[in-house]
Protein backbone atom coordinates (compact mmCIF):
# COMPACT_ATOMS: atom_id res chain seq x y z
CA UNK A 1 0.00 0.00 0.00
CA UNK A 2 2.78 2.43 0.67
CA UNK A 3 4.64 1.88 -2.56
CA UNK A 4 1.45 2.74 -4.13
CA UNK A 5 1.00 6.04 -2.88
CA UNK A 6 4.50 6.61 -3.29
CA UNK A 7 4.38 5.76 -6.88
CA UNK A 8 0.73 7.95 -7.22
CA UNK A 9 2.02 10.66 -5.70
CA UNK A 10 4.67 11.82 -8.14
CA UNK A 11 1.70 11.44 -10.69
CA UNK A 12 -0.66 13.86 -9.36
CA UNK A 13 2.15 16.62 -8.46
CA UNK A 14 3.23 16.03 -12.51
CA UNK A 15 -0.31 16.65 -13.19
CA UNK A 16 -1.26 19.75 -10.91
CA UNK A 17 1.80 21.27 -11.57
CA UNK A 18 1.15 20.55 -16.14
CA UNK A 19 -2.34 22.01 -15.18
CA UNK A 20 -1.13 25.27 -13.83
CA UNK A 21 0.74 25.88 -16.63
CA UNK A 22 -0.03 29.08 -18.63
CA UNK A 23 -0.55 28.43 -22.39
CA UNK A 24 1.93 30.62 -24.15
CA UNK A 25 -0.11 30.83 -27.35
CA UNK A 26 -3.38 32.32 -25.29
CA UNK A 27 -4.73 35.53 -26.92
CA UNK A 28 -5.64 37.31 -23.35
CA UNK A 29 -1.60 37.45 -22.43
CA UNK A 30 0.05 38.58 -26.03
CA UNK A 31 0.45 41.85 -25.22
CA UNK A 32 2.72 42.46 -28.60
CA UNK A 33 -1.02 42.43 -30.46
CA UNK A 34 -2.95 43.75 -27.57
CA UNK A 35 -0.55 46.91 -28.09
CA UNK A 36 -0.88 46.84 -32.05
CA UNK A 37 -4.41 46.80 -32.20
CA UNK A 38 -4.26 49.96 -29.73
CA UNK A 39 -1.51 51.83 -31.03
CA UNK A 40 -3.71 51.25 -34.86
CA UNK A 41 -6.79 52.27 -33.30
CA UNK A 42 -5.21 55.69 -31.54
CA UNK A 43 -2.85 56.22 -34.76
CA UNK A 44 -5.52 57.08 -36.63
CA UNK A 45 -5.38 60.78 -35.84
CA UNK A 46 -1.50 62.69 -35.63
CA UNK A 47 -1.89 65.86 -33.25
CA UNK A 48 1.03 67.96 -31.92
CA UNK A 49 1.04 70.20 -28.79
CA UNK A 50 -1.13 73.17 -30.91
CA UNK A 51 -3.71 70.86 -31.75
CA UNK A 52 -3.14 70.75 -35.28
CA UNK A 53 -4.78 67.54 -35.98
CA UNK A 54 -3.84 65.67 -39.41
CA UNK A 55 -5.61 61.69 -40.83
CA UNK A 56 -3.13 59.15 -41.23
CA UNK A 57 -4.30 58.02 -44.41
CA UNK A 58 -2.56 54.30 -44.10
CA UNK A 59 -4.44 53.79 -40.79
CA UNK A 60 -7.51 54.77 -42.06
CA UNK A 61 -7.65 53.11 -45.04
CA UNK A 62 -6.42 49.73 -42.87
CA UNK A 63 -9.81 50.77 -40.51
CA UNK A 64 -12.09 51.24 -43.72
CA UNK A 65 -10.91 47.89 -45.23
CA UNK A 66 -12.15 46.42 -41.95
CA UNK A 67 -15.48 47.54 -42.69
CA UNK A 68 -17.97 45.90 -44.89
CA UNK A 69 -19.50 47.57 -47.58
CA UNK A 70 -23.36 48.59 -46.65
CA UNK A 71 -26.02 50.41 -48.72
CA UNK A 72 -26.30 53.71 -48.13
CA UNK A 73 -29.17 56.17 -47.86
CA UNK A 74 -29.56 59.14 -49.38
CA UNK A 75 -28.90 60.78 -46.40
CA UNK A 76 -25.75 59.36 -45.77
CA UNK A 77 -24.54 60.24 -49.38
CA UNK A 78 -25.24 63.76 -49.45
CA UNK A 79 -23.69 64.16 -46.19
CA UNK A 80 -20.30 62.64 -47.61
CA UNK A 81 -20.71 65.37 -50.70
CA UNK A 82 -21.72 68.04 -48.14
CA UNK A 83 -18.67 67.53 -45.92
CA UNK A 84 -16.76 67.32 -48.51
CA UNK A 85 -16.88 70.33 -49.44
CA UNK A 86 -17.16 71.93 -46.03
CA UNK A 87 -13.41 70.26 -45.07
CA UNK A 88 -12.61 72.10 -47.99
CA UNK A 89 -14.29 75.73 -47.10
CA UNK A 90 -11.82 75.46 -44.04
CA UNK A 91 -8.77 74.79 -45.94
CA UNK A 92 -9.30 77.57 -47.91
CA UNK A 93 -10.30 80.19 -45.88
CA UNK A 94 -7.53 79.09 -43.68
CA UNK A 95 -5.30 79.46 -46.70
CA UNK A 96 -6.43 83.06 -47.92
CA UNK A 97 -6.27 84.12 -43.98
CA UNK A 98 -2.53 82.90 -43.76
CA UNK A 99 -1.68 85.29 -47.22
CA UNK A 100 -2.80 88.06 -45.67
CA UNK A 101 -1.83 87.99 -41.81
CA UNK A 102 0.93 85.76 -42.17
CA UNK A 103 -0.55 84.11 -38.67
CA UNK A 104 1.24 80.48 -38.54
CA UNK A 105 -1.61 79.11 -37.15
CA UNK A 106 -4.21 79.37 -40.33
CA UNK A 107 -0.78 77.44 -42.52
CA UNK A 108 -1.10 74.71 -39.67
CA UNK A 109 -4.35 73.85 -39.71
CA UNK A 110 -4.94 74.61 -43.19
CA UNK A 111 -2.59 71.78 -43.83
CA UNK A 112 -4.59 69.57 -41.36
CA UNK A 113 -7.68 70.56 -43.53
CA UNK A 114 -6.33 68.86 -46.51
CA UNK A 115 -5.66 65.39 -44.75
CA UNK A 116 -9.44 65.74 -43.49
CA UNK A 117 -10.48 66.20 -46.95
CA UNK A 118 -8.59 63.40 -47.88
CA UNK A 119 -10.96 61.40 -45.16
CA UNK A 120 -13.99 62.08 -46.79
CA UNK A 121 -12.44 61.11 -50.29
CA UNK A 122 -11.42 58.03 -48.79
CA UNK A 123 -14.96 57.51 -47.97
CA UNK A 124 -16.90 58.09 -51.45
CA UNK A 125 -14.16 56.41 -53.13
CA UNK A 126 -14.97 53.07 -51.11
CA UNK A 127 -18.58 53.41 -51.96
CA UNK A 128 -18.23 54.56 -55.09
CA UNK A 129 -19.94 58.21 -54.76
CA UNK A 130 -19.65 60.50 -57.40
CA UNK A 131 -17.01 63.44 -56.76
CA UNK A 132 -17.52 65.41 -59.97
CA UNK A 133 -18.86 67.93 -58.41
CA UNK A 134 -15.72 68.68 -56.04
CA UNK A 135 -13.06 70.99 -57.33
CA UNK A 136 -10.13 71.67 -55.67
CA UNK A 137 -9.08 75.12 -56.65
CA UNK A 138 -9.30 77.65 -53.79
CA UNK A 139 -12.57 79.46 -53.29
CA UNK A 140 -14.66 76.85 -55.76
CA UNK A 141 -17.45 75.52 -54.76
CA UNK A 142 -20.73 73.10 -56.24
CA UNK A 143 -23.13 73.55 -52.81
CA UNK A 144 -23.84 77.50 -53.08
CA UNK A 145 -24.47 78.24 -49.40
CA UNK A 146 -20.73 77.11 -48.80
CA UNK A 147 -19.73 79.18 -51.42
CA UNK A 148 -21.28 82.03 -49.97
CA UNK A 149 -20.41 81.50 -46.58
CA UNK A 150 -16.59 81.22 -48.25
CA UNK A 151 -17.24 84.63 -49.50
CA UNK A 152 -18.40 86.21 -46.33
CA UNK A 153 -16.06 84.39 -43.93
CA UNK A 154 -12.80 85.47 -45.97
CA UNK A 155 -14.58 89.22 -46.30
CA UNK A 156 -14.84 88.96 -42.20
CA UNK A 157 -11.34 87.66 -41.43
CA UNK A 158 -9.55 89.82 -43.69
CA UNK A 159 -11.06 92.99 -41.98
CA UNK A 160 -8.12 92.51 -38.87
CA UNK A 161 -6.76 89.42 -37.56
CA UNK A 162 -8.89 89.23 -34.28
CA UNK A 163 -11.56 88.88 -36.90
CA UNK A 164 -10.04 85.90 -38.73
CA UNK A 165 -8.67 84.33 -35.41
CA UNK A 166 -12.63 84.75 -34.67
CA UNK A 167 -13.59 83.09 -38.16
CA UNK A 168 -11.17 80.15 -37.59
CA UNK A 169 -12.99 79.29 -34.25
CA UNK A 170 -16.71 79.71 -36.08
CA UNK A 171 -15.47 77.06 -38.86
CA UNK A 172 -14.63 74.63 -36.40
CA UNK A 173 -17.84 75.27 -34.19
CA UNK A 174 -20.10 74.71 -37.18
CA UNK A 175 -17.92 72.19 -38.48
CA UNK A 176 -18.03 70.29 -35.12
CA UNK A 177 -22.36 71.05 -35.26
CA UNK A 178 -22.77 69.88 -38.87
CA UNK A 179 -20.64 66.26 -38.44
CA UNK A 180 -22.70 65.72 -35.56
CA UNK A 181 -25.89 65.70 -36.82
CA UNK A 182 -24.70 64.05 -39.43
CA UNK A 183 -23.13 61.25 -37.54
CA UNK A 184 -26.84 61.02 -36.08
CA UNK A 185 -28.11 59.77 -39.59
CA UNK A 186 -25.86 57.01 -39.56
CA UNK A 187 -25.46 53.42 -38.41
CA UNK A 188 -22.52 52.55 -40.65
CA UNK A 189 -19.29 52.25 -38.57
CA UNK A 190 -17.16 53.17 -41.62
CA UNK A 191 -18.73 56.96 -41.93
CA UNK A 192 -19.21 57.21 -38.16
CA UNK A 193 -15.39 56.34 -37.83
CA UNK A 194 -14.24 58.95 -39.92
CA UNK A 195 -17.13 61.43 -38.84
CA UNK A 196 -15.66 61.14 -35.07
CA UNK A 197 -12.71 61.87 -35.91
CA UNK A 198 -13.26 65.07 -37.68
CA UNK A 199 -15.00 65.88 -34.77
CA UNK A 200 -12.22 65.09 -32.82
CA UNK A 201 -9.90 67.34 -35.40
CA UNK A 202 -12.10 70.13 -35.02
CA UNK A 203 -12.22 70.59 -31.23
CA UNK A 204 -8.44 70.87 -31.43
CA UNK A 205 -8.38 73.00 -34.14
CA UNK A 206 -11.13 75.02 -31.87
CA UNK A 207 -8.71 74.41 -28.74
CA UNK A 208 -6.20 75.87 -30.91
CA UNK A 209 -7.56 79.01 -32.09
CA UNK A 210 -8.89 80.03 -28.79
CA UNK A 211 -5.44 79.68 -27.33
CA UNK A 212 -4.25 81.58 -29.75
CA UNK A 213 -6.40 84.41 -29.22
CA UNK A 214 -5.75 84.16 -25.58
CA UNK A 215 -2.15 84.81 -26.19
CA UNK A 216 -3.02 88.15 -27.78
CA UNK A 217 -5.56 88.89 -24.86
CA UNK A 218 -8.47 88.34 -26.75
CA UNK A 219 -11.44 86.26 -25.35
CA UNK A 220 -13.49 84.42 -27.71
CA UNK A 221 -17.23 83.51 -27.17
CA UNK A 222 -19.24 80.55 -28.47
CA UNK A 223 -21.55 81.07 -31.91
CA UNK A 224 -22.84 77.93 -32.93
CA UNK A 225 -22.27 75.64 -29.90
CA UNK A 226 -24.14 75.93 -26.43
CA UNK A 227 -22.17 78.11 -23.65
CA UNK A 228 -22.12 74.47 -21.76
CA UNK A 229 -20.72 72.14 -24.64
CA UNK A 230 -17.84 75.32 -25.94
CA UNK A 231 -16.70 75.24 -21.74
CA UNK A 232 -16.55 71.85 -21.66
CA UNK A 233 -13.74 71.88 -25.07
CA UNK A 234 -11.93 74.58 -24.41
CA UNK A 235 -11.22 73.11 -20.75
CA UNK A 236 -10.11 69.60 -21.58
CA UNK A 237 -6.93 68.22 -23.53
CA UNK A 238 -6.30 67.94 -27.10
CA UNK A 239 -8.37 64.51 -28.28
CA UNK A 240 -6.16 61.46 -29.86
CA UNK A 241 -7.86 59.59 -32.14
CA UNK A 242 -9.82 56.48 -31.81
CA UNK A 243 -12.07 53.94 -33.45
CA UNK A 244 -14.65 53.57 -30.89
CA UNK A 245 -17.29 55.47 -30.43
CA UNK A 246 -21.68 56.25 -31.01
CA UNK A 247 -21.47 52.64 -30.91
CA UNK A 248 -21.71 51.64 -34.67
CA UNK A 249 -20.50 48.53 -35.67
CA UNK A 250 -23.20 47.27 -37.15
CA UNK A 251 -21.66 46.01 -40.62
CA UNK A 252 -18.04 44.42 -39.72
CA UNK A 253 -17.15 41.69 -40.83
Amino acid sequence: MKKTILFILPLLLITLFTGCTVDSNAPVLNNEVVDEVAEEESGILQVDDEGNTSFNSDVLSSLLNEVKIAELSAEEIAGIKFMLEEEKLARDVYKKLFEKWGQQTFNNISQSEETHIGAVRNLAQKYGIDTGFYNDEVGKFTDEVLSGLYNDLVAKGESSLLEALNVGALIEEIDIVDLEEYLKQTNNEDIALVYENLIRGSRNHLRSFVRTMSRQGQNYEAQRLSAANYEEIVNSENEQGSRQGSGQGRNRK
